[in-house]
């Protein structure tokens, strides 16, 4: 592939030429090319501050003629990085037209927080109807693709988001007998670990913790990525932590002595935090100091994971000191707002998780509360505080 050799070849203006060449007609030769690719060009055009390249590249991603053939959402958040950049060029109004096409609710959720492009949405700007537009588009989009299990997985956490876990699982046990048709959904190799991920993630919103340990199994027993399973036995891990249960966490963590499971620098970050975490709430010092060493060591890597393990070890002045560092960057300050932002409350009340109390208390702080307001402050969404 053309592309994919200019870009390892670092020649990233000959990828940017072959990108806008692509993008000619109507740009169906650059619908075909993976997405990741497109990310890594651009990340590396970013690290090279080559800010002229990025604005063409960018351009192209974010035009109504490119629509990716590996997923049915739009693409929003090269949309994000092309708002963000036109912001900080100071050409607001090009940035607020961007802004206005972009419809995903985690691409808005996140520019609601960032520095420059929160301040094109109005203070009662409604989250929550966004949502509910497009949680109705994709039922329609899964209506016209009933070949595609990723729009009823997607729309199953949108439901989640709108406080909704019962009717998530409705569309999903909907299309549960279809996975195992052979070819009945064209994507559900890479679509059914997170169908079964999202399935857990409805009964955790419920409190039906066996059932949403069950719905983990599933998914851990699926490869990912064409490797062994990474993404969701880190979060079953976590849910047994959540609902108070380290031993089991810790138990499920031990698939990661099996050399197979390779993760990511994020990955091991997420790992290390959920394991050090229930060392900690068992008691085991030692061992959550070693994977707290790591966490610091390697902060950069996952900034919230080394957030969490300091949250969940009580540690109340360096979980402080770490936020403030958060909001203090500005590319970190995003997440850590949304952190310490109100959501509505869950539709039902679950266990206190560990560092609950703590969290409560660094959300009072005056040196949290200044950073927070420095970075833009706090909002308060009316929807359910849901990963996605």
């Amino acid at each position: 592939m053309r592309l994919w050799l200019e870009h390892h070849k670092g020649d990233d203006a000959a990828a940017v030429a072959t990108v806008e060449a692509m993008s000619s007609g109507r740009g169906r030769a650059l619908n075909a090319i993976p997405r990741p690719l497109l990310f890594d060009l651009d990340t590396a055009l970013k690290k090279a501050g080559n800010t002229a390249l990025r604005i063409r590249l960018l351009k192209v991603l974010s035009a109504d003629s490119y629509i990716p053939d590996d997923t049915v959402l739009p693409p929003d958040a090269f949309k994000q990085r092309y708002a963000t950049l036109l912001f900080a060029q100071g050409q607001k109004d090009e940035a607020r037209a961007v802004v206005k096409s972009i419809r995903e609710p985690a691409i808005v959720r996140d520019m609601l927080f960032e520095p420059g492009l929160r301040t094109l949405f109005g203070p009662d700007y409604d989250f929550r109807a966004l949502v509910e537009r497009r949680n109705a588009a994709l039922k329609r989009i899964a209506q016209e693709h009933p070949d595609l299990l990723e729009p009823v997985v997607i729309r199953s956490v949108y439901l989640q988001i709108l406080g909704k876990p019962q009717e998530a699982l409705q569309i999903l046990n909907a299309a549960r007998a279809k996975i195992d048709v052979p070819n009945h959904y064209s994507d559900a190799q890479h679509q059914v670990i997170w169908f079964w991920n999202e399935w857990a993630s409805a009964e955790t919103m419920l409190g039906k913790y066996d059932d949403a340990v069950a719905a983990f199994r599933q998914a851990t027993s699926k490869q990912e990525d064409g490797g062994a399973n990474v993404s969701q036995v880190i979060n079953l891990a976590a849910t047994q932590l959540q609902f108070a249960h380290p031993e089991a966490a810790l138990s499920t963590l031990k698939a990661f002595d099996d050399d197979s499971r390779s993760t990511s620098p994020f990955g091991e970050m997420q790992f290390r935090e959920v394991r050090g975490c229930a060392n900690s709430r068992l008691g085991h010092a030692d061992k959550a100091n070693s994977d707290l060493e790591y966490l610091q060591q390697h902060e950069a890597d996952a900034p919230a994971a080394l957030t969490d393990m300091l949250i969940c070890m009580d540690d109340v002045d360096s979980a402080a000191a770490s936020y403030i560092r958060r909001l203090q960057n500005p590319e970190q300050q995003a997440g850590a707002l949304i952190e310490l932002s109100d959501f509505a409350d869950p539709p039902v009340q679950l266990p206190s998780y560990p560092g609950q109390k703590v969290l409560k208390q660094l959300k009072a702080r005056a040196d949290v509360r200044a950073a927070a307001a420095q970075a833009g402050g706090i909002r308060h969404l009316n929807v359910q505080d849901v990963s996605y």
